[in-house]
This record gives structure tokens, sequence and C-alpha cells, in this order.
């Protein structure tokens, strides 16, 4: 049979077409996997809140954190490496009201400061929206400082400070790890440039949702974190407990 040249052309051409979608399916998932980039870089900012006994002695902070992610292409699985600063600060009212019912003048001023380092896994929950809902935990280390300074006039305060309640309030902050200097019966300020550092091993646990913004993966987060602290023999201290609520960017 013989065949016309306008009916040879079309058959070429569209044999020529198939040929051509064939190799891009074939290339398309090559092409994904060669796009997925496994490692990102992030950071994060945002506030903190102490809980606990921290709560009695801290005020509501900042903290900010950098991140080193990866993920893996087929599995809803990923880890994340944290280094995060945590700045709170302390809540003298205790002792200002001891000094205030007593006629004496009382300043204080001080800040917890915590440094961290910890490795979380990342579990995404599947759905179909693009706000993507996961679960982080993990652990690490936690270097904690706290600095404290004050000053008050008045004899009436110097013995404020050696009373019962003033070593209540103490304890409190010793919980901490904020220590009043030893020269409480002196003329000395017991706070004044008092300061305390500890690195202690801790963990963390909480959850998020990640989300578009342009080209960009962004992250709203919370999580409670526990740094476990020795007990004194008074048997004040124990587990210190914040929890930091971020928002932040992969790239």
């Amino acid at each position: 049979m013989l065949t016309s040249p306008v009916a040879a052309r079309s058959a070429r051409s569209g044999l020529a077409f198939s040929l051509l979608l064939s190799a891009a399916c074939a290339l398309a998932p090559a092409a994904r996997a060669q796009a997925f980039n496994p490692i990102k870089f992030g950071v994060a900012g945002g506030a903190a809140f102490p809980t606990g006994d921290l709560a009695d002695v801290a005020n509501i902070g900042l903290t900010g954190q950098a991140m080193l992610g990866i993920s893996f292409p087929t599995y809803p699985v990923g880890l994340r490496l944290d280094v995060a600063y945590t700045r709170m600060g302390i809540d003298f009212g205790e002792f200002e009201d001891l000094c205030g019912e007593l006629g004496a003048t009382c300043d204080f001023s001080g800040n917890f400061n915590v440094i961290s380092g910890t490795l979380n896994g990342i579990v995404v929950i599947p759905t179909t929206s693009v706000i993507r809902p996961y679960l982080v935990a993990g652990g690490g280390i936690f270097r904690q400082k706290a600095s404290v300074d004050g000053d008050f006039s008045g004899i009436e305060a110097r013995r404020a400070l050696r009373t019962a309640r003033a070593r209540r309030a103490a304890a409190g902050l010793a919980t901490q790890g904020v220590r009043p200097q030893s020269q409480t019966t002196g003329d000395e300020d017991p706070f004044s440039g008092a300061s305390e550092t500890e690195t202690r091993p801790g963990v963390n646990v909480g959850l998020g949702i990640q989300f578009p913004v342009g080209r960009r993966s962004a992250f709203l987060e919370a999580r409670l974190v526990n740094i476990f602290n020795k007990k004194d023999d008074d048997g004040s201290g124990g587990s210190l407990r914040y929890i930091p609520i971020t928002i932040g960017f992969m790239f």
C-alpha cells in the first residue's frame, strides 16, 4: 500500500513527539531528585516563657537560634542541629517588697542567660495542605549563667536580707543557680556583682507548623525545655523549665 508524503510526515512527527514525551517522563523524577537539597540552614527568634519554679523569679524573655537541618526526600523525618541563646530578666519583687516594708531602699537587677546546643529529630505529619505540622524532640547541653547586681541603703535593709523570708526568696533564686555572696552579715552588698555559671544536660520537646512564604519555607514552633540541674543539700534547685515560642525561616 502506498503512503502519501503528508501521511508519512505526520507519522514521523507523531513518533518524535511520543519519544520526547517518554523521555520527559523518565527524566522528571531524576530532575526532581537532583533539585532536592537535603541540607538547609535556618534562623529564628521569639519569646521565652519561664514556667514552674523559674516563673517565680524570672520574667518573660527573648530567644534566638540558628539551625542546620537535614531532611530525606522519601521519608517524613529529619534531623536538626540547633544553637540557641535565651535571656530572661530576674524578678526581685519579693526582696524589694521586703525592703519597702522596712522603710529601706533596694535596687536589684539581674539576668538569666542560657546558651544551648541540641540535636533534634523532626517528624512531619502527613497532610495535603501547604501548612505541614511536625513534632520535634531531642537533647543536648545547656550553659546557664545568672548575673545579679544590687544596691540597698539603710541598716534595716541589711537586716532584712538576713531574715527567714529573705532566705526563702534567696532559695528561690538558688533554684535557678543564683546565689548571694557569703557576706550577708557585713557591710557589703550580698548581691553586688554576684554571678553563677553551670553547664548541664537537658531535653526539649514540642510541635510546630511549616508553611511557604514566597520561595522560602517558614515555621512557627513551640517547645518545652527541661534542664536537669542538681538539687542543693537543702532540697532547693532541680530541673529548670521554660517554653520558647519562635518563628523563623529555612534557606
